[in-house]
């Protein structure tokens, strides 16, 4: 594994990572800085078109990740509480429900725009969300389960923010705590998409017809907007 950067008018850096395992370019983003995973081999002079072909999915990517910025006032909607970030005259971070809503209070003094502290409060917002979400989830799942006269095995909660679901072969799904932050037809939506996977494994022309079917046609619209949905944190 290798690492470089090269620069770019509007993205500034561009942290490259060079994986023999890898086969095609992915990107992300991360405190506002855009990284690149590529095939080992691919010069800067073949990187080029690529990132040209993909500026503006990569405008929208950086819009994306540099909009979940933390800050003191906010209040963030989940679909089981809201998140209010607060001040207070202490000097450790808290966490506390009232009134269906999570309170996060920060020191006066922190700077809640510092990596390492945003990151932390992040982390300490997700457990609260991550306990909500396995109620909420399964009661969606197990209600859309039965609209379909489907079953399935087991249910668990994960905690991936680019991969919302997943059904393996033994007809066990596992969702994404992050759904919370998506409306409830987006939720629905990957619902959906887990379940056709009891009939059909793989995302062929007849898992599409099924998904399709079970969304009412709005597979494609919806496919969409999940792919464009800005994440709050």
């Amino acid at each position: 594994m290798h690492k470089e950067a090269i620069y770019d008018d509007e993205f500034g850096e561009i942290q490259l990572r060079y994986d023999i395992r890898a086969v095609r370019y992915t990107f992300h983003a991360k405190s506002g800085r855009l990284h690149a995973t590529l095939p080992f081999g691919v010069s800067e002079k073949e990187l080029r078109p690529i990132l040209e072909k993909k500026r503006e999915a990569l405008r929208r990517l950086l819009v994306r990740v540099s909009g979940n910025t933390l800050s003191v006032g906010n209040i963030i909607e989940t679909r089981c509480f809201n998140i209010n970030i607060e001040t207070y005259r202490g000097e450790k971070i808290l966490y506390t429900m009232r009134d269906g809503s999570l309170i996060v209070l920060l020191p006066h003094d922190a700077d809640i725009g510092e990596p390492l502290l945003s990151e932390k409060i992040k982390r300490g917002i997700m457990r609260f969300v991550k306990q909500s979400a396995a109620t909420y989830l399964k009661a969606r799942l197990d209600a859309a389960a039965a609209r379909l006269r489907l079953k399935y095995n087991t249910f668990a909660v994960a905690s991936g923010r680019r991969i919302l679901g997943r059904c393996d072969s033994r007809r066990n799904i596992k969702l994404s705590c992050y759904l919370l932050f998506y409306p409830e037809e987006l939720i629905d939506y990957v619902i959906y998409h887990e379940l056709a996977h009891l009939t059909v494994m793989n995302h062929g022309a007849a898992f599409h017809e099924l998904c399709n079917k079970y969304c009412s046609g709005r597979e494609n619209e919806l496919r969409k907007r999940l792919r464009h949905f800005p994440l709050p944190l």
